[in-house]
């Protein structure tokens, strides 16, 4: 990761000399200094000023206050501080990171302009989860359930099992919903089971249920986070802060390139991280495959079939 990185810096530097006229100052407003929107901003300000020290890369935090110029060329991450800016600064050049498709909508939805608004998005696409989880159990169903949060998710999954020819049970919970009586009957004939986010009360619900179903069932989780896998999921699919600098990084390259027409769009992870539970793998005795191995396979393009 750091070599790729240190070739895209090089290839920045180029690309701000070559375009100075396009080298606005940049602004970097966090929802919070710590733990993941630090490191990701730590990533994206060493790797700007390694590349183009005469630009004027500034840091802000939200609970300090933002002040915002014209001209600056501003990175948020996390969602508060997409929508602080987008409120607020609707005429400016933003890249939004760490947001969701729903809250990216949501702010898209009662914003005065968004011409000049770009994100990279945290959701994975569902084919990648799904060959994860094909890739654990080459066979049987694979189930997940929806919560309230993600409308649309269900279809995009139940599109893309068709598409990879994966048999997908699912099932929906709400705030009224027992987990119990819906995770214990989807389990029961599942080969693996996928963790899909949402809100965080729900997602700290299905997890606490899940995993122990899942252990006493023998059936492996899919989840979405490192935390996921430490708790006791079999694997897990997610962007770490390296790879979401990664994506600013790209994007960066891109839009000092002059190519600025075509990036004031949405757009899903193209970088992502595979952590696997090693111990939990072998009790459950999966196939041995590590995560280089699998982010090779579900890196290529995505109309795989399970004849692969």
């Amino acid at each position: 990761m750091e070599r790729c990185l240190r070739r895209w810096a090089s290839l920045l530097c180029g690309l701000f000399l070559a375009h100075g006229a396009l080298a606005a100052d940049v602004l970097l407003v966090l929802s919070d200094d710590g733990g993941y929107y630090g490191e990701v901003a730590d990533r994206i300000v060493h790797h700007l000023r390694q590349a183009q020290p005469g630009v004027d890369v500034r840091t802000q935090v939200l609970a300090d206050g933002v002040a915002v110029a014209a001209d600056d060329l501003v990175i948020t991450i996390g969602t508060a501080a997409s929508v602080r800016v987008m409120a607020h600064y609707p005429q400016v050049k933003q890249l939004s990171l760490l947001i969701t498709r729903q809250a990216w909508h949501s702010m898209l939805s009662s914003a005065t302009s968004a011409t000049t608004k770009a994100a990279v998005l945290m959701d994975q696409p569902a084919e990648r989860y799904l060959r994860l989880a094909r890739l654990l159990a080459p066979q049987g169903t694979v189930s997940a359930v929806f919560g309230p949060a993600a409308p649309g998710l269900q279809d995009s999954f139940s599109s893309a099992a068709r598409q990879l020819g994966v048999t997908l049970r699912h099932a929906a919970i709400d705030r009224d919903s027992n987990p119990m009586h819906v995770l214990n009957p989807l389990l029961e004939n599942s080969a693996v089971f996928i963790a899909v986010p949402d809100r965080a009360e729900f997602n700290r619900n299905v997890a606490r249920w899940v995993l122990r179903l899942g252990f006493r069932k023998r059936v492996p989780v899919v989840g979405f986070s490192r935390s996921y896998v430490e708790a006791g999921a079999a694997a897990a699919l997610f962007s770490a802060p390296g790879d979401v600098a990664h994506e600013a990084i790209d994007w960066l390259a891109d839009y000092f390139g002059g190519a600025t027409a075509a990036l004031w769009t949405e757009q899903a992870p193209r970088h992502f991280t595979v952590a696997l539970n090693h111990s939990v793998a072998r009790s459950l005795g999966l196939q041995r495959l590590d995560e280089e191995e699998i982010h090779r396979r579900i890196s290529a393009p995505l109309a795989w079939s399970e004849s692969e």
